[in-house]
């Protein structure tokens, strides 16, 4: 998901958004990270964000790609290698400079995803949307592909369950929220 053009354009990466205005009291106002994590310093609110979407992934059998470049915007797999996520990351600070031109095509990729009124309403930190780049794992060949480590019909099943809840569908986000926080 690091380069989203480089991947099967039938299948190509997709921003799943985090809809965050669920879990506040005042969601009409632009500052929504800011609210959800208002007992934190606000240096440290971006990180308590990545680590609830880092918990949101564990739910839904993704972990962390350890094998990738640590100073990287973190990358998951799912249990079943036959999916990966990626979260986007709001600042660039520690990102060597060879990198840069992933982050910056994961960047177009999020401008033109979030294009239009339906990215008018997404939340932000440091204006980069809040949510998830969800990328299939095309170099697991056939041979290692099976209906007990998810074929096709489970990796979109998965998706669509995955995009439910990161939108509040039956305030399963909410509720889920509710149970880490109080």
């Amino acid at each position: 998901p690091e380069d989203p053009a480089g991947a099967d354009p039938l299948r190509g990466s997709l921003f799943v958004p985090l809809r965050l205005q669920a879990l506040v009291i005042r969601p009409d106002l632009p500052d929504i990270v800011d609210q959800m994590f208002q007992r934190f310093l606000p240096n440290e609110r971006p990180q308590r964000l990545q680590l609830l979407m880092a918990c949101l992934l564990r739910r839904f059998g993704f972990v962390p790609d350890c094998a990738g470049v640590k100073d990287m915007c973190p990358v998951w797999i799912h249990c079943t290698a036959g999916m990966m996520v990626m979260l986007p990351c709001a600042s660039q600070r520690l990102v060597p400079r060879r990198y840069g031109t992933l982050i910056d095509k994961s960047r177009r990729f999020l401008q033109q995803a979030t294009a239009g009124p339906a990215g008018t309403n997404l939340a932000r930190v440091e204006g980069v949307p809040v949510g998830f780049i969800w990328s299939w794992n095309h170099i697991l060949t056939r041979r290692w592909r099976s209906s007990w480590t998810g074929d096709e019909h489970f990796q979109d099943c998965l998706l669509a369950d995955f995009r439910r809840f990161c939108a509040n569908d039956a305030n399963r986000l909410k509720d889920y929220w509710d149970s880490i926080w109080y």
